[in-house]
């Protein structure tokens, strides 16, 4: 595992810090994608006049508000990311 300096991570808690912050970028990302989609969509079906005739499409904006809603409740706080973090050191030694 490299570090943003290109060189190689021997310590293991830096391998971890890392592999933290991938694990809940990742889950962010994978909601995101979901969120951007669905609001793509709707914008597209608006532009053509297809949502104002048939209303029941607003519905694909659902995942762009469920992203909204529970994204702060997804991201870890610095608390929790401690908290991890110190167990997993402990498992270690």
């Amino acid at each position: 595992m490299l570090n943003r300096e290109g060189k190689l991570i021997v310590d293991p808690t830096e391998k971890l810090r890392y592999l933290i912050r991938a694990a809940v970028v990742s889950r962010i990302l994978m909601r995101e994608i979901a969120a951007t989609v669905a609001v793509m969509y709707c914008v597209i079906i608006a532009s053509i006049g297809v949502l104002m005739e048939h209303a029941i499409f607003w519905i694909n904006v659902l995942p762009a508000v469920f992203f909204l809603v529970t994204f702060p409740s997804m991201y870890p706080s610095r608390d929790e990311i401690l908290e991890t973090y110190r167990k997993k050191i402990a498992g270690r030694l």
